[in-house]
């Protein structure tokens, strides 16, 4: 089995190229919720150095449900997204 690193914190957004080898991925995709993408979005995709398929989820606990997994999961097939491809 191959590991991957799961990386949770405040402030990672200014350093996300130290945190990842962002030009080794195949694909990138960003996966955030109608409240925080106002927030953080933008400049988030601004400092990727691909262009990242974007998924927008409703917000809250009602959002976490498995129609919106399988949404997500289709989004991410319809992208291209591989076992390379990176899930911010």
């Amino acid at each position: 089995m191959n590991d991957y690193s799961i990386i949770i914190g405040a402030g990672l957004l200014p350093n996300i190229n130290k945190l990842y080898p962002l030009t080794a991925y195949s694909k990138i995709a960003v996966i955030t919720d109608a409240k925080v993408a106002p927030l953080y979005l933008k400049n988030l995709l601004a400092k990727l150095p691909l262009a990242a398929a974007t998924i927008i989820i409703p917000p809250g606990d009602g959002a976490k449900n498995i129609a919106n997994v399988e949404k997500v999961w289709n989004q991410l097939l319809a992208f291209g997204c591989d076992r390379q491809s990176l899930v911010i």
